[in-house]
């Protein structure tokens, strides 16, 4: 790929993201629009349904003569809003592939712009380098926490076998498993505790935060040495509402990073088409 192809190439990347952004934004308004739209079809049609079948109100509109009126009234309405579902469900598929299409297209230009900055021999951007970075740790906060809800599920169910083991050597086969857990759980709970406050700490110039707070206050020790059944069960039941707790913030971090990190990412490419332009004079 030599300097002209890669700026060509960068160029038309930066217009995808741009179409991307706008069908993202259509997409979403696409969304709640097929969704009240299915809904006023159903009611419709239940309307038109209910007076067609025996009924009070039905009924009641015969006696006064105007049952059949008011049917093909009901009847015109049911297929006017199932006629405006089905065209916004076309309208939503339209921009789905339109999407698709955008997406197929940005693969196959992953690299151009690196090619383009190798070019102009220009450093890695630091900001970018840690948004992205910050992509890939949200998700492996979020594996984490997973992990970690499953093996205090794990706990509480050996918990559980232990606080019901009536023989001996049972009991002692039970808490040697029961120790080994609780030590596995102490440790994934240390590991999250500390990859939370770096991400916290990466998140900061950016102006999104997580609360983990509830998370931190938690003794280092918390999971080690449980003896009795209802006191894992309690600590594991506290733990793991503070986790799916944190596991909705994240949730909810997501767009705002993918937003500021496309937002960044844009500007980093309208940096070096500028420059590329100014080099090919």
């Amino acid at each position: 790929m030599d300097f002209h192809e890669a700026y060509r190439k960068t160029h038309r990347k930066y217009e995808l993201l741009e179409e991307k952004e706008t069908l993202e934004s259509e997409l979403k308004l696409l969304d709640a629009e097929v969704h009240k739209l299915r809904i006023i079809a159903h009611n419709e049609q239940a309307e038109a349904d209910n007076l067609e079948s025996p009924s009070l109100k039905g009924f009641l509109l015969g006696l006064a003569g105007k049952k059949q009126e008011r049917l093909e009234k009901e009847q015109a309405e049911a297929r006017t809003a199932k006629q405006n579902y089905e065209h916004a469900k076309v309208r939503h598929e339209s921009v789905m592939q339109k999407l698709a299409a955008c997406d197929a297209e940005l693969s196959e230009l992953a690299s151009c712009d690196d090619v383009l900055c190798r070019f102009l021999q220009l450093p890695e951007d630091p900001k970018l380098l840690t948004l992205t970075q910050c992509q890939t740790d949200l998700l492996q906060l979020q594996e984490h926490i997973s992990a970690l809800i499953g093996t205090l599920a794990k706990v509480s169910q050996l918990g559980a076998a232990r606080n019901g083991s009536a023989a001996t050597s049972a009991l002692a086969g039970t808490d040697d498993k029961l120790l080994a857990m609780e030590r596995r759980a102490q440790d994934l709970l240390e590991q999250l505790k500390t990859d939370l406050l770096h991400f916290q700490e990466c998140l900061a110039p950016y102006e999104i935060t997580v609360n983990s707070d509830k998370l931190h206050r938690i003794a280092d020790d918390y999971l080690l040495n449980l003896y009795t059944y209802a006191l894992i069960a309690d600590r594991v039941e506290k733990i793991t509402i503070i986790l799916r707790h944190i596991g909705f913030e994240l949730n909810a971090v997501k767009p705002k990073l993918l937003q500021t990190a496309s937002e960044h990412y844009k500007k980093h490419l309208q940096t070096i088409l500028n420059m590329a332009a100014e080099a090919s004079k």
